[in-house]
């Protein structure tokens, strides 16, 4: 569990205990909530069905036009904000896009419109795929719907 969360960690320097010493993300309110098990493990539940809740609408819109990974990182900020593991990977998925990130700003722009060429087709097979199998939606006019049909074989 969280030191945080369960306040049994132990200063090493000072003794103190960690429910003694300020938290970066320590409020009062969340104090008050800790000092109630009943009311600590209800906010925990909520909060983990918050997250979990924004973390799968997200991965349903990853491959849709859009926020959809920046809505998953989302979750799991707000997982973080409750719990060690989901923190952890948060931690670890905002080190390495920050190193992909570098590492792209580093290629020619060849490279990086290789990528972006890359990116593009992967949506779009994305989109081939969701619409091959649920059909066209219905706000499409019937002039591209017809031009989708004949030439994608939607």
């Amino acid at each position: 569990m969280d030191e945080a969360v369960t306040g049994e960690a132990s200063d090493s320097a000072s003794g103190a205990t960690s429910s003694e010493r300020p938290h970066r993300h320590d409020w009062a309110w969340r104090r008050r909530l800790r000092e109630r098990p009943a009311t600590n493990q209800a906010y925990r539940i909520g909060v983990g069905t918050l997250g979990v809740c924004v973390v799968i609408v997200g991965l349903a819109l990853v491959p849709l036009p859009g926020p959809g990974w920046l809505i998953v990182f989302l979750g799991f900020g707000i997982l973080a904000s409750e719990f060690h593991w989901a923190r952890r990977m948060h931690r670890f998925v905002a080190r390495h896009v920050h190193r992909w990130n570098e590492w792209i700003m580093r290629q020619s722009m060849g490279v990086r419109l290789a990528v972006a060429a890359a990116t593009g087709l992967f949506v779009a097979a994305c989109f081939w795929v969701l619409f091959k199998v649920t059909g066209l939606p219905g706000f499409v006019p019937p002039e591209a719907a017809a031009f989708l049909r004949t030439y994608l074989a939607l």
